[in-house]
């Protein structure tokens, strides 16, 4: 599904460059162009980025 018309942008695409480490609108304007023309697409992204659980390593377990 097409989240961001103007600069066709994908859910997948987001959740993608989610997942490398991108969590904020600013840095998914700056990698994927999201929300930096019409700027319709900022709120569902931020919505979208919320339900993505953040995944951490703890290396200090064996």
């Amino acid at each position: 599904m097409y989240v961001c018309i103007c600069k066709q942008v994908t859910e997948s695409k987001i959740l993608e460059a989610v997942e490398a480490g991108h969590r904020d609108i600013d840095s998914l304007g700056a990698t994927l162009g999201l929300g930096t023309e019409c700027g319709t697409c900022r709120n569902f992204t931020s919505e979208l980025i919320a339900t993505i659980p953040v995944i951490t390593s703890d290396r200090s377990s064996p």
